[in-house]
């Protein structure tokens, strides 16, 4: 008779355990990758789904075996997944949409950097001449 092989509970546990680990700090890694390394902005929404996928795991493997060590694990890795999601959350919160600007109408205020890393604001669009205002998103 062919019997599968079949993991020990022990070892099952470890497995979890690891798999949370990295699944935690999954998301971390690739944000940095797609930011530092491909300058890919966007918002990062994998990365506390990738957290809190993470500290379940963890939660797995703590309810199998108890152990100082699978408790600090739990507890760091719920304390990532909460500041990963306060970060999309709150942090890198795209500002309101309010619209196109109408003609006749003047822009609201804002405040940018130019390439050379002059300030940039309304106050530079006012005068006699025309001016158009193109958004550019650039890979760079």
């Amino acid at each position: 008779m062919n019997e599968s092989p079949t993991i020990a509970p022990k070892s099952l546990g470890r497995l979890l355990l690891w798999l949370g680990i990295v699944a935690a700090i999954a998301g971390i890694v690739a944000f940095g990758v797609l930011t530092m390394a491909l300058h890919i902005l966007h918002t990062p929404w994998y990365t506390p789904v990738l957290g809190t996928i993470g500290a379940a795991l963890v939660l797995c493997a703590l309810m199998r075996r108890r152990s100082v060590t699978r408790f600090v694990v739990q507890f760091l890795s719920l304390v990532l997944a909460a500041l990963e999601w306060w970060f999309v959350t709150f942090y890198v919160v795209l500002p309101h949409y309010s619209g196109p600007v109408a003609v006749g109408q003047s822009f609201s205020e804002f405040s940018a950097e130019l390439a050379d890393g002059t300030p940039f604001t309304r106050a530079d669009l006012s005068g006699s001449k025309n001016t158009v205002l193109v958004f550019f998103r650039g890979w760079w």
